[in-house]
Protein backbone atom coordinates (compact mmCIF):
# COMPACT_ATOMS: atom_id res chain seq x y z
CA UNK A 1 0.00 0.00 0.00
CA UNK A 2 1.46 3.35 -0.98
CA UNK A 3 1.21 6.48 1.08
CA UNK A 4 0.61 9.80 -0.67
CA UNK A 5 3.24 12.33 0.40
CA UNK A 6 1.94 15.32 2.34
CA UNK A 7 3.43 17.73 -0.18
CA UNK A 8 1.37 16.10 -2.94
CA UNK A 9 -1.81 16.52 -0.89
CA UNK A 10 -0.93 20.14 -0.22
CA UNK A 11 -0.25 20.74 -3.91
CA UNK A 12 -3.52 19.09 -4.94
CA UNK A 13 -5.40 21.06 -2.28
CA UNK A 14 -3.94 24.40 -3.32
CA UNK A 15 -4.48 23.68 -7.00
CA UNK A 16 -8.09 22.66 -6.34
CA UNK A 17 -8.65 25.81 -4.28
CA UNK A 18 -7.21 27.99 -7.06
CA UNK A 19 -9.30 26.29 -9.76
CA UNK A 20 -12.54 26.53 -7.77
CA UNK A 21 -11.92 30.23 -7.14
CA UNK A 22 -11.02 30.87 -10.77
CA UNK A 23 -14.21 29.09 -11.84
CA UNK A 24 -16.26 31.06 -9.32
CA UNK A 25 -14.74 34.33 -10.57
CA UNK A 26 -15.49 33.29 -14.15
CA UNK A 27 -19.13 32.63 -13.28
CA UNK A 28 -19.54 36.23 -12.16
CA UNK A 29 -17.99 37.40 -15.43
CA UNK A 30 -20.31 35.16 -17.47
CA UNK A 31 -23.44 36.06 -15.50
CA UNK A 32 -22.71 39.78 -15.80
CA UNK A 33 -22.15 39.36 -19.54
CA UNK A 34 -25.40 37.44 -19.92
CA UNK A 35 -27.26 40.06 -17.87
CA UNK A 36 -26.07 42.81 -20.22
CA UNK A 37 -26.94 40.81 -23.35
CA UNK A 38 -30.26 39.47 -22.06
CA UNK A 39 -29.06 35.88 -22.23
CA UNK A 40 -29.49 32.84 -20.03
CA UNK A 41 -28.34 33.62 -16.49
CA UNK A 42 -26.60 31.57 -13.80
CA UNK A 43 -28.96 30.99 -10.84
CA UNK A 44 -27.96 32.73 -7.61
CA UNK A 45 -28.01 29.41 -5.77
CA UNK A 46 -25.36 28.11 -8.19
CA UNK A 47 -23.13 31.13 -7.59
CA UNK A 48 -23.53 30.67 -3.83
CA UNK A 49 -22.89 26.91 -4.07
CA UNK A 50 -19.51 27.45 -5.72
CA UNK A 51 -18.65 30.06 -3.09
CA UNK A 52 -19.64 27.62 -0.35
CA UNK A 53 -17.45 24.77 -1.60
CA UNK A 54 -14.35 26.96 -1.58
CA UNK A 55 -14.78 29.63 -4.23
CA UNK A 56 -15.74 32.48 -1.91
CA UNK A 57 -12.59 34.48 -2.65
CA UNK A 58 -13.23 34.26 -6.40
CA UNK A 59 -16.89 35.10 -5.85
CA UNK A 60 -16.13 38.21 -3.79
CA UNK A 61 -13.47 39.33 -6.27
CA UNK A 62 -15.86 38.74 -9.17
CA UNK A 63 -18.66 40.58 -7.39
CA UNK A 64 -16.42 43.59 -6.81
CA UNK A 65 -14.50 43.58 -10.09
CA UNK A 66 -17.56 43.18 -12.32
CA UNK A 67 -19.85 45.18 -9.98
CA UNK A 68 -22.28 42.31 -10.19
CA UNK A 69 -24.96 41.36 -7.65
CA UNK A 70 -23.99 44.30 -5.44
CA UNK A 71 -27.55 45.67 -5.20
CA UNK A 72 -29.07 42.28 -4.41
CA UNK A 73 -28.92 42.56 -0.63
CA UNK A 74 -30.09 39.01 0.19
CA UNK A 75 -27.49 37.58 -2.19
CA UNK A 76 -24.73 39.85 -0.87
CA UNK A 77 -25.67 38.96 2.72
CA UNK A 78 -25.57 35.23 1.95
CA UNK A 79 -22.22 35.54 0.19
CA UNK A 80 -20.80 37.53 3.10
CA UNK A 81 -22.06 34.89 5.55
CA UNK A 82 -20.28 32.18 3.53
CA UNK A 83 -17.05 34.20 3.60
CA UNK A 84 -17.38 34.71 7.37
CA UNK A 85 -18.16 31.02 7.97
CA UNK A 86 -15.13 29.93 5.95
CA UNK A 87 -12.88 32.45 7.72
CA UNK A 88 -13.98 31.18 11.14
CA UNK A 89 -13.55 27.54 10.07
CA UNK A 90 -10.05 28.11 8.68
CA UNK A 91 -9.08 30.08 11.79
CA UNK A 92 -10.31 27.26 14.02
CA UNK A 93 -8.40 24.70 11.97
CA UNK A 94 -5.18 26.70 12.27
CA UNK A 95 -5.35 26.69 16.08
CA UNK A 96 -4.19 23.25 17.26
CA UNK A 97 -6.38 23.28 20.38
CA UNK A 98 -9.58 23.81 18.39
CA UNK A 99 -8.65 21.64 15.40
CA UNK A 100 -9.64 18.41 17.17
CA UNK A 101 -12.95 19.94 18.30
CA UNK A 102 -13.80 20.80 14.68
CA UNK A 103 -12.85 17.31 13.49
CA UNK A 104 -14.91 15.67 16.24
CA UNK A 105 -17.92 17.85 15.38
CA UNK A 106 -17.66 17.05 11.67
CA UNK A 107 -17.23 13.35 12.38
CA UNK A 108 -20.33 13.34 14.59
CA UNK A 109 -22.32 15.26 11.97
CA UNK A 110 -21.37 12.82 9.21
CA UNK A 111 -22.01 9.79 11.42
CA UNK A 112 -25.52 10.98 12.32
CA UNK A 113 -26.47 11.74 8.71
Amino acid sequence: MSVIPTTSLLTVGLLSYALINLFSFGQFFWDKRQARQGGSRIPEKTLLFWALIGGSLGAKLGQRYFRHKTRKHPFARNLNMIVLLQFVLVTLLLIPATRQIVFDFLHAAVASA
